[in-house]
């Protein structure tokens, strides 16, 4: 595509220990930086206007999970939410089958949020569906 970076790259370090036989502890450090996207086609869709222009930028993650070793639950989920100024109560996680089920859902009103990227929302954004 004609907004994509030249050049992008991801470094990641994560370490896990056994703490018991059923706990699993981790800590993960992640950088990713992206160089500037020009979108140099003027006609293209919604998404294609809104990637035009953006500066090259760099994001530094660092994660620390504290789990059951069958990966069954872990408290970095309710670390995030504790982030946004949640309760870790407040939303109910429900497993899906991939983006477009979940989208589907959205789109009709039974769930608030779910999480998948922008060009898994790309046809409903596209069709002037509001997400």
């Amino acid at each position: 595509r004609s907004y994509a970076p030249e050049f992008s790259y991801y470094l990641q370090g994560r370490y896990e220990h056994n703490l018991s036989e059923n706990l699993l502890g981790m800590f993960q450090l992640s950088y990713s930086w992206r160089d500037d996207q020009v979108n140099e086609d003027t006609t293209g869709s919604l998404i294609d206007t809104a990637l035009q222009g953006i500066e090259e930028y760099g994001v530094l993650n660092a994660r620390v999970q504290l789990g059951s070793t069958d990966e069954r639950w872990h408290v970095a989920l309710i670390g995030w939410l504790l982030s946004e100024g949640l309760e870790s109560d407040a939303v109910t996680w429900v497993p899906e089958t991939g983006a477009n089920p979940a989208l589907q859902q959205l789109l009709d009103g039974s769930y608030d949020v779910v999480c998948c990227s922008l060009p898994e929302a790309r046809i409903p954004l596209e069709q002037g569906r509001a997400l």
